[in-house]
């Protein structure tokens, strides 16, 4: 009866003791788009919370799949930031590198529903440098690159 006690006990204080964010379980974000057709989804992949990005359509069906994550979690990236333009043709999202890599950059990207691909916008506008954007409608996207704020159709950067 003693020894039952003191494993009690020892249970107890185990669970206590452990931080509940010890092992963290996996988020989901979704993002439907503005006309119900579709959900992009960011999952936290490991504890560093680098993410996978999911577009599919509204009845399930996976369209693209993007992972962001790493196996060492020093490597890969978090979306920090993420949304659909008011057209719904595009969806961006601006993340951050985990493990002290290119700690200024904030790589933006975005998918193109129509091209069901995703574009890298700093190939086409220069280094990003912060985690917030701003979108209007149709499918502009205002941020930062190199210091100077830029705004651009994202429509006109997709072949």
């Amino acid at each position: 009866m003693i020894g039952l006690r003191r494993v009690a006990l020892l249970a107890l204080a185990a669970s206590i003791c452990t931080p509940p964010h010890a092992q963290p379980e996996k988020t989901r974000q979704d993002h439907p788009s503005p006309d119900g057709k579709l959900i992009a989804t960011v999952i936290d992949v490991n504890k560093a919370h680098e993410s996978r990005l999911e577009i599919r359509s509204s009845a399930g069906k996976l369209l693209l799949v993007q992972d962001h994550s790493s196996t060492d979690m020093e490597h890969g990236q978090v979306i920090c930031r993420a949304a659909w333009t008011p057209d719904a043709e595009f969806f961006v999202f601006s993340m951050s590198n985990t493990g002290g890599h290119s700690p200024l950059g904030r790589p933006t990207w975005f998918y193109s529903r129509p091209q069901n691909r995703i574009y890298d916008l700093e190939s086409a506008i220069g280094y990003i440098t912060e985690c917030n954007f701003a979108l209007q409608a149709p499918n502009w996207i205002i941020t930062k690159s190199n210091g100077a704020q830029v705004r651009v159709a994202l429509s006109t950067l997709v072949k």
